[in-house]
């Protein structure tokens, strides 16, 4: 279901889908109005707590509430692990025939950044391997959970999508964006320096630990 809102420029837009706010970040609440009376008010605290809004990316500062081009915009944060716990989804893996025969086949198997992966590779002697592609961690939104803003972000391998409730779970996270900022303006990753990266980086990683510093009032 399309969730819509009035800006405060007169434009009628949409904000997101059900409770996930993809084209509204929480900064932007200012920026509108309830649509109508039977419409979801994301300006009302006591729905907070259910919906996850557009995390706040550096690059995209300038643009208004509505106005995002995708949704389920996410960025990934490389070579993290995933927490613990996770329920991650199962991953589709295709067989391509050989010879142009039909001989190909579809196998549903557990997502290889999962340890029920881990299991599976053990007892049944399956290789999995990377070829490509980003593993990790990807930032997506952020999500009001008592009172702070935390982190809300998916699986890269599997979109199994997760939060971290505090400070203290979202460190590994902040440690390794740090690390990413380091390597840029240090010209060790990528080959050339890159100082404007780096900056880009460091301003997500204070974007979530801003998220957890401030109790949110209405």
């Amino acid at each position: 279901m399309g969730e819509y809102a009035y800006r405060t420029d007169g434009q009628h837009v949409k904000i997101g889908t059900c409770e996930d706010m993809w084209y509204l970040r929480f900064d932007q609440l200012d920026q509108i109005a309830r649509a109508d009376k039977n419409s979801l008010d994301p300006r009302d605290p006591e729905i907070w707590e259910v919906l996850r809004f557009r995390f706040p990316f550096p690059n995209e500062d300038c643009i208004q509430a509505g106005e995002f081009d995708d949704s389920d915009h996410g960025v990934t944060v490389p070579d993290l692990d995933i927490p613990a716990g996770v329920d991650h989804h199962r991953v589709q893996f295709i067989s391509n025939p050989i010879g142009g025969s039909r001989g190909g086949y579809n196998v549903m198997l557990p997502c290889p950044s999962s340890t029920r992966a881990e299991v599976l590779a053990e007892a049944a002697g399956v290789q999995m391997r990377r070829n490509g592609g980003l593993a990790g961690v990807t930032i997506v939104q952020q999500a009001v959970r008592g009172g702070v803003l935390v982190l809300v972000a998916r699986c890269a391998a599997c979109g199994a999508t997760y939060r971290y409730p505090d400070r203290e779970t979202v460190q590994p996270v902040l440690n390794q964006i740090d690390k990413i900022a380091t390597a840029y303006a240090t010209s060790t990753f990528p080959p050339e320096r890159d100082e404007q990266r780096a900056t880009w980086w460091r301003s997500i990683a204070d974007r979530i630990r801003a998220g957890y510093e401030h109790q949110l009032t209405a």
